[in-house]
């Protein structure tokens, strides 16, 4: 019964790792190879704001610099204390831009004609 119970354990684990192998492959396969040139928009709402930033943080650490070198957190109706927290988390980390919808367009074309000539 025991041996059983482990080799079920055994096997649930060699899955586990067997789809992060295959994870890990497909998105070397999927990931542009011009570093630099990418962006992670990010969907700032009241309820998990914070969260949502710092998730997208956690993944630029995950993956290095595989991924993007930016993320731009959009305000979608944050109240000021929301946004206090992430903008002091903007200037932590470096790589977080804020803006609100309607400055998007204009925070993208910037952030990318400083990159090209940075490059």
């Amino acid at each position: 019964m025991l041996e059983t119970i482990l080799t079920c354990a055994g096997v649930l684990l060699a899955l586990y790792g067997l789809v992060g192998v295959i994870r890990s492959v497909v998105f070397y396969l999927l990931t542009s190879r011009h570093d630099g040139e990418q962006a992670l928009l990010v969907r700032l709402r009241q309820d998990d704001a914070e969260a949502e930033l710092r998730a997208a943080m956690e993944k630029l650490q995950m993956y290095g610099s595989k991924v993007a070198c930016v993320i731009i957190g959009v305000d979608c109706g944050l109240d000021e204390e929301t946004l206090r927290i992430c903008r002091i988390i903007s200037k932590e980390s470096g790589n977080v831009r804020l803006c609100k919808p309607e400055e998007l367009a204009e925070l993208m074309k910037t952030e990318f004609t400083q990159q090209l000539q940075d490059a």
